[in-house]
């Protein structure tokens, strides 16, 4: 049985105070134990999910302050109860090297994990797939990149609603299966059936100008 490593390291991060320049020590773990993970992740939600309202515009933002809540002794609890405490927040997150410490010391993969919980705990409250839609729309652009020459903007809305009455997971083979029930496809369908089509009577046409000039170098023909 694995167990949680503890371990305490210390960092020095920089703030401006009256335009002189102070040092700050601070200590911070590498790893949680996991009423802590749980505390971390709940943090993050509660703060970006309130009254039915989703304000993702913050979360990168929330989740690094946490970091820096969960895994130091740095005190933010004044922070947060500021009437701008976002601002406050945003300043420190992106304003020292706190963070940057952090993601370059915590236990390896342990972010992941947690960013992972936070989406799907998102996605429990709200119905939100985050991670789940951002990479089934990479992952269609690319595959569409490859079928189709010009993608409308009307044609993806199409897709998309297609999409949204499909029964099952928002997978990258169920948007292509809505796609597949969409005008634009039987449009592209038939273009690329055209193609394929005048090509092979390119070839043909190809092949008997081949045959005429060897039976004209065998007759002995200029």
């Amino acid at each position: 049985m694995s167990v949680v490593n503890m371990n305490t390291q210390v960092g020095i991060y920089y703030t401006e105070e009256n335009n002189e320049i102070i040092e700050n020590e601070f200590s911070y773990y590498t790893d949680l134990r996991a009423t802590d993970r749980v505390s971390f992740v709940n943090s993050v939600v509660d703060t970006i999910v309130q009254d039915g309202i989703y304000a993702g515009t913050i979360k990168d933002m929330i989740f690094d302050f946490m970091l820096v809540k969960f895994f130091t002794d740095i005190p933010v609890e004044e922070m947060e109860k500021k009437p701008n405490f976002l601002n406050d927040i945003e300043e420190f997150v992106y304003g020292t090297s706190v963070v940057t410490t952090l993601y370059g010391s915590i236990r390896p993969g342990l972010i992941d994990e947690l960013r992972k919980s936070v989406d799907e705990n998102i996605a429990y409250r709200t119905g939100i797939r985050i991670s789940v839609v951002e990479n089934a729309v990479a992952s269609l652009l690319n595959t569409l990149e490859n079928r189709m020459a010009e993608i409308d903007p009307e044609d993806i809305a199409k897709i998309a609603q297609m999409a949204s009455n499909m029964n099952g997971s928002f997978t990258p083979d169920a948007i292509i299966e809505a796609y597949q029930k969409t005008d634009a496809f039987k449009v592209n369908e038939t273009k690329r059936e055209m193609a394929v089509q005048n090509r092979a009577v390119a070839a043909d046409k190809k092949v008997v100008e081949i045959s005429k000039a060897i039976d004209k170098m065998q007759n002995g023909e200029d």
